[in-house]
């Protein structure tokens, strides 16, 4: 779904572990060339997939990164970006943080 807004070039989507709900959704997002975390806020991402998705589906956290992780034949390695510990900045958001 976040793929499909016209900045977003490609996305990596994990369950993160919360302890609370057990899952939460994080997103990863890499951005068209030209485009940047300023340019593309987090909040701007969360409410295009509200008018889209599901509550539940909705993103918790979105990461922005320049690449992703691959094998060989150029998939993304979801079990490294699981093992990624990012703390909360400008190139990560929590949006439970902001409601």
């Amino acid at each position: 779904m976040i793929r499909s807004h016209p900045k977003v070039e490609e996305v990596a989507v994990i369950a993160f572990p919360d302890e609370l709900r057990g899952e939460e959704v994080k997103a990863y997002v890499v951005l068209k060339e030209g485009e940047t975390h300023k340019t593309v806020p987090p909040m701007g991402l969360i409410q295009f997939c509200e008018e889209r998705l599901a509550y539940f589906k909705v993103p918790r956290y979105i990461v922005y990164r320049t690449d992703f992780p691959r094998t060989l034949t150029h998939r993304v390695k979801k079990d490294e970006l699981r093992k990624l510990r990012e703390e909360p900045g400008e190139f990560y958001f929590d949006r439970r943080k902001t409601e």
